[in-house]
């Protein structure tokens, strides 16, 4: 009955300390929402943590993206989410993508003359 006891309570005390233990936890990729969370794109993009997601609500945008991290830039709707240059500039790619594995979908481009220039990897 003693020895019985005995493993009871080591059963108990090992079940218990497996509640204190602390695991490392992977960080999820994170989405952020364009105007919801932050009013523009550039201003996500900057904020999000690598291989996040920018989601772009439908709208007109004329401003240029610079991407210096691996994330994805979708709009959510290629008909009426729309990138383009701002009237001051001229011939700039709209999206400047300076790192490997970007993923950009969902966009109208106009009004420019090079709708995405990547200089893959360049910081």
């Amino acid at each position: 009955m003693a020895r019985s006891a005995t493993l009871l309570l080591i059963l108990v005390l090992l079940t218990s300390s497996c509640l204190f233990i602390s695991l490392p936890a992977k960080a999820d990729s994170k989405t952020i929402v364009v105007p919801d969370d932050y009013s523009t794109i550039q201003e996500a993009v900057d904020n999000a943590p690598e291989g996040s997601t920018v989601f772009v609500r439908s709208g007109s945008y004329e401003k240029i993206v610079r991407i210096r991290k691996p994330l994805s830039l979708v709009g959510e709707n290629p008909e009426n989410t729309i990138l383009e240059t701002p009237k001051i500039i001229f011939s700039e790619g709209v999206i400047q993508a300076y790192s490997e594995n970007i993923t950009i979908s969902g966009f109208k481009i106009r009004n420019c003359d090079m709708g995405i220039w990547a200089f893959g990897g360049v910081k």
